[in-house]
């Protein structure tokens, strides 16, 4: 190490040890008097449980917190741990030290080159033009595409400031051109100019942008628009929004469009039957945002440090992650890395992007407008989420203290009772406290204004998945120990209307913005319950005939929407639904689109013969496909061989632990 740098380095050490001097001298005194802190350097976080939209902000008590929002060149920081807080004046000379020893290495490869698909060219020229839209005409397009295909469904932006900032992107990005076609009311000379390092950082947010406003969009609208197919200009946008954002060292990156950006592309890679790939890079989410203090609400920062866009900004965007989070741990079987005691942000309000006006300052008693607004539909679904975060925690962890015994000690049988009780009554509390949730969120809709009925028909949806969520999570010789023959069937009907109410939305007309969204949740948990019951053996009883025919419809109509899918695990549900069907065809007349002698989903069915329960119709009255009633649709032994079923599904795309990790029930024949 050189003289020059160690002359450095030496002052700033002398000031951490004079500094950490004094933190152990106040810890020492800390009894005798009171702590004075400069709020303009830090303000600490607290640590206890999370605070609701409604909470107002209290007073904090430094000497009991443990963490500290600090800012440092207006960018607010997260720093864990009391000394470290203490430490913010210190950090300038810290972060210079760092920044001369990166400077000063000789050029290896970081982490982040590895993060991504292999057919990424990371390794690719300095210029990145390659992959920007051939015309600025083609950028206003992509994010029009964007505000209403994506938005509405993911609102992580700020459509104002959002349009301006594109505005001036834009208008650097094309200098060339001859003329500006600036979004809604902005102009080319609105607004500041910005810096480099600000144009710079917004590169990946507007890349990833054009990357998930194709990704919404019908192939044949993009080779109409563009002159490219789907794939070629999906493969384009993606890769030059992970170079762009490797090179702004997104992992360690502590600027906000930068995480935004990254967000974006995961929400727009992730696919229900495309698993494997978002689910860790979500976690890799999870820790950036952390880093930059994203789990405590932005009010923990000093009056006047940013302004109520950019409070409503990182709270939605701590919400998406946490949604993310939920959703991909779901499908691998896991509970959510992220619990409710882990942050205290709070849930973002429900206003319109037009009430929220830059430069205004935030406001602890701001509050949710009495109407429906742009985040309405947002805000269903991350409610939802969190509630069913929820419900998936408390059973694994109720599972964990009967495997391994209350207090050290066995649990007997007695015991084990009590637990699930215990069990079953909180997740009524749960339930109560989602429906009560949504059905506030909703209060304001007219099922007469397209958007706004499909707000209520989420509401319902997202009700009946919990108690199904619930049933899966349930060990399977604990679930008839409190679980009623009369909550089995209403867990099953839930489970039916939800799976109907995608197959009807899957070919709306009025749903065909959000697609994309909806076919990359095909709830394959819903299915697969639907199917492990179709084959128990109390479905074989008459009393439950109803609910079989109904079950039946459903596997029709699966088949009807997804018999020709070829990706992901749609082989394998398409292979486990033409199996109950053919084998309901056993008995009679075979079952619609498969012949007598063929062995389902092992031969090609014919496409031409009639399927008997259409999509649009699938949320009928039970029993009126024309089933006979008498007839059984299977054994309750019916095997399902795992070889068949292994050759159905193409292992680059998709992982067979993670299809069988879903079924929580288990199907006969498969192990769990």
């Amino acid at each position: 190490m050189s003289s020059s740098t160690l002359a450095r380095i030496n002052p700033g050490l002398q000031r951490l040890t004079n500094f950490m001097a004094q933190a152990r001298a106040y810890e020492e005194s800390s009894a005798h008097g009171p702590l004075s802190l400069s709020l303009d350097t830090f303000i600490p976080s607290s640590t206890t449980r999370p605070t609701s939209a409604a909470d107002s902000s209290g007073v904090h008590n430094p000497r009991s917190e443990e963490d500290a929002l600090i800012l440092e060149n207006g960018v607010p920081h997260f720093v864990s741990g009391k000394h470290w807080a203490w430490m913010a004046a210190e950090l300038h000379d810290i972060q210079s030290i760092i920044s001369e020893s990166q400077r000063c290495s000789s050029p290896t490869g970081t982490l982040d080159e590895v993060v991504w698909d292999t057919d990424s060219p990371l390794e690719t020229s300095p210029s990145t033009n390659s992959f920007w839209p051939d015309t600025r005409e083609d950028c206003y397009l992509l994010l029009n595409m964007f505000i209403a295909n994506v938005d509405p469904i993911v609102r992580i932006i700020h459509r104002p400031s959002l349009s301006r900032r594109f505005d001036a992107f834009v208008h650097f990005q094309y200098a060339d051109s001859r003329e500006d076609t600036p979004t809604g009311g902005g102009s080319r000379n609105s607004g500041t100019i910005p810096s480099p390092a600000k144009k710079d950082a917004f590169k990946p947010l507007a890349m990833s942008i054009f990357y998930a406003a194709v990704n919404s969009m019908k192939d044949a609208d993009v080779l109409n628009m563009f002159g490219m197919s789907k794939v070629s200009l999906l493969k384009r946008y993606r890769t030059g929004t992970e170079v762009l954002l490797k090179r702004q060292k997104f992992m360690t990156s502590r600027i906000f469009e930068v995480l935004q950006a990254f967000v974006i592309l995961l929400t727009a890679k992730y696919r229900e039957d495309d698993m494997g790939k978002v689910w860790p890079l979500t976690g890799l989410a999870i820790r950036i945002a952390m880093l930059q203090g994203l789990h405590r609400d932005p009010l923990a920062l000093p009056l006047g440090t940013i302004d109520t866009v950019q409070v409503e900004l990182r709270r939605r965007l701590w919400a998406q992650i946490c949604y993310l989070d939920f959703r991909t741990a779901e499908d691998h079987g896991f509970a959510p890395s992220i619990h409710a005691s882990d942050f205290d942000t709070r849930r973002p309000i429900s206003l319109d992007d037009v009430d929220l006006v830059e430069g205004t300052a935030p406001l602890s008693g701001l509050s949710d407008a009495s109407k429906f607004t742009d985040m309405t539909i947002y805000l269903l679904r991350i409610t939802a989420a969190s509630y069913y975060g929820r419900i998936i925690q408390i059973t694994h962890a109720s599972r964990k203290r009967l495997r391994n015994g209350l207090h050290g000690l066995t649990v007997d049988e007695s015991q084990a009772l009590m637990e699930l009780q215990g069990l079953l009554q909180t997740a009524t509390e749960i339930a109560g406290e989602l429906e009560r949730g949504l059905d506030e969120l909703v209060r304001y809709c007219d099922k007469r204004v397209t958007m706004q009925a499909m707000a209520l028909d989420l509401s319902r949806h997202l009700k009946t998945k919990f108690w199904v969520m619930f049933w899966m999570q349930i060990s399977r010789h604990d679930r008839e120990k409190i679980i009623t023959p009369a909550m089995r069937r209403n867990i099953f009907v839930d489970a039916a209307t939800a799976v109907e109410t995608w197959c009807a939305i899957s070919s709306s007309p009025a749903c065909e913005p959000y697609q994309w969204h909806i076919t990359s949740h095909a709830g394959f948990n819903l299915i697969l319950y639907v199917l492990s019951e179709l084959q128990s053996p109390v479905f074989q009883e008459p009393e439950w005939v109803d609910l079989r025919h109904r079950g039946l419809q459903l596997a029709n109509s699966i088949y009807d929407l997804r018999g020709q899918h070829t990706t992901g695990a749609w082989p394998a549900i398409i292979w486990l639904v033409n199996r109950i069907r053919f084998q309901q065809g056993l008995a009679g007349s075979p079952a619609p689109g498969m012949a007598a002698n063929t062995v389902a989903g092992l031969g090609s069915p014919s496409n031409s013969q009639p399927i008997s329960m259409r999509a649009a119709g699938c949320a009928g009255p039970a029993g009126a496909a024309g089933f006979d009633s008498a007839t059984p649709i299977s054994p309750p032994g019916m095997d399902f061989d795992a070889g068949d079923l292994m050759g159905l599904i193409n292992f680059e795309e998709f992982n067979l632990s993670d299809f069988l990790a879903m079924d929580g029930m288990g199907l006969p024949g498969l192990p769990r």
